[in-house]
């Protein structure tokens, strides 16, 4: 197993264009940690992995909107007075006109991520495999919005959770591979034939042959299994009193 963490701040960030020259650099810090952990839990038969990792991050936020200049304020009077005092900052910044003037600001953004995998592998025999895991990811953000007053900001929250359970039967290493090369040629979209090597065989048996349609009255060229995409060659090994069939090593 092992543990880690890294830690991230704004030691030795610079201010952007919007932070304002008087102000501080906006504050940021992130705690990015975790560790994962494996063994047997019985020799040679039961395995187990786990992983965690989690993100604890508080991002400065700097923001630049337009809200009432000083003069809209106070023109404003009873409840009306009172929803302006309330919604919307005095301005710190240029006067526009038309009663707006410009407000900036730096708002703490926080976000917290936990992620954590665990998974159990047994081996009942060379040729039968059972695996399960289990996956649980929560993420938490006040993601704030730069260019509204800072009092206005989305709640995002998401989990999401995995369950997967495996069993794995080995038939046999020719039926496997053979399973393989045929699923990775449904996948990629072309052609899969198989040749039987065997001492009689002859050239066309690999590249095609011409045959006659008699419909037609012409030749008809039927490609052979070398013009497939994935090939894959069986030879027949003779041996005193039988004849068993086995790969040819690649």
């Amino acid at each position: 197993g092992n543990l880690f963490e890294y830690l991230r701040n704004s030691a030795l960030d610079v201010k952007n264009y919007f932070d304002p020259a008087t102000n501080r650099i906006p504050p940021f810090k992130r705690n990015q940690f975790g560790g994962t952990l494996g063994g047997p839990i019985r020799q040679d038969k039961t395995f187990f992995f786990g992983a965690f990792e989690a993100i604890k991050e508080r991002l400065g936020v700097t923001g630049l909107t337009n809200v009432l200049d000083d003069n809209a304020r106070n023109s404003a009077t009873g409840a009306v007075s009172s929803l302006v005092q309330i919604l919307f900052p005095r301005a710190n910044g240029r006067v526009l006109g038309g009663g707006v003037a410009e407000y900036s600001f730096t708002r703490s953004q926080p976000t917290d991520e936990y992620f954590a995998q665990g998974r159990i592998d047994h081996h009942f025999s060379e040729k039968d495999i059972l695996f399960g895991r289990y996956t649980f990811d929560n993420g938490n953000v006040d993601r704030q919005i730069n260019n509204k007053p800072p009092d206005v900001f989305f709640k995002e929250r998401s989990r999401n959770q995995y369950v997967t359970l495996e069993h794995v039967h080995t038939f046999s290493q020719r039926l496997l591979k053979t399973l393989l090369a045929k699923a990775l040629a449904r996948s990629i979209d072309c052609t899969f034939r198989r040749v039987q090597f065997t001492p009689d065989l002859l050239p066309a048996d690999l590249l095609g042959t011409s045959i006659f349609h008699q419909p037609t009255g012409e030749f008809r060229f039927v490609p052979g299994p070398l013009f497939a995409i994935l090939t894959i060659p069986r030879a027949l090994c003779r041996s005193a009193g039988r004849i068993s069939s086995s790969k040819v090593p690649p």
